[in-house]
């Protein structure tokens, strides 16, 4: 059991729909406006930390769900052995 990248943005950081897709979008269109960039800039920024921290929180409860996965699977095994 393993839990998606785009689900737990969604479910697990509570990001839009729109971030996500901003987030795994590369942009290259050049825009005139300053501010546009900026806040495109800021956004940018606060969607690649989230990333990065859903990143690392992912691998450590993958770990966890794989490791539950294998105590099972042994347990399970140990229980045929024993009839």
């Amino acid at each position: 059991m393993r839990i998606s990248a785009y689900r737990a943005l969604r479910d697990i950081v509570g990001l839009t729909d729109d971030e996500i897709d901003r987030a795994f979008r590369i942009k290259s269109v050049k825009v005139g406006a300053k501010s546009v960039n900026q806040q495109q800039s800021q956004i940018d920024v606060k969607v690649g930390t989230k990333i990065q921290a859903l990143r690392t929180n992912l691998e450590v409860v993958n770990a966890h769900l794989d490791h539950i996965t294998r105590l099972d699977d042994q347990a399970a095994r140990s229980k045929v052995k024993a009839r």
